[in-house]
C-alpha cells in the first residue's frame, strides 16, 4: 500500500485537519488511508482535473430533512468505493447524524487501512 500524507486531529472550531510534520519539519506520511478517504468524501466531485470521478456531491445537501443522513452516508460510500476497489482501504462504513437545533450534519466514516487497522474520522458537513 502506498503511503499518503498524515492528517492531524481536526481543529475544534474550524473542523479542518492539518498535515502532521515530522522531526525534519517536512510533512509526515502514513498508511492509514485517512487523507485519501477524507479528500474523497469532502472534495467536490468533478473538481479534480486529473480524476473527474474523485470526490462526492455532499455539497449539494443544502438543507436538513429526514433523508439527509442517508443521502450523506450514500455519498461517502460512493466517494470511497475506488479506494476500496483498489484495496487501499477495506470495510468502509458511514454514519451521519443531524443536529437540528444548529442545522448541522455530522458524518462519521470508518474503515480498515490496507494493513487492517481500524480508522475513523468525523467531519461536519
Amino acid at each position: 500500500m502506498a503511503k499518503d500524507i498524515t492528517l492531524g486531529n481536526p481543529n475544534g472550531s474550524s473542523g479542518c485537519s492539518n498535515f502532521v510534520r515530522g522531526a525534519d519539519n517536512d510533512v509526515s506520511f502514513d498508511d492509514t488511508g485517512a487523507h485519501g478517504v477524507m479528500t474523497s468524501v469532502i472534495e467536490r466531485k468533478g473538481s479534480n482535473p486529473f480524476d473527474a470521478s474523485h470526490g462526492s456531491n455532499l455539497y449539494k445537501l443544502r438543507s436538513l430533512s429526514t433523508r439527509t443522513p442517508s443521502e450523506a452516508e450514500a455519498e461517502a460510500l460512493d466517494a470511497t468505493q475506488s479506494l476500496e476497489d483498489s484495496s487501499e482501504i477495506q470495510q468502509v462504513d458511514a454514519v451521519a447524524s443531524t443536529d437540528t437545533s444548529t442545522g448541522r450534519l455530522y458524518l462519521d466514516v470508518s474503515w480498515k487501512s490496507g494493513t487492517g487497522e481500524n480508522q475513523t474520522s468525523t467531519t461536519e458537513v
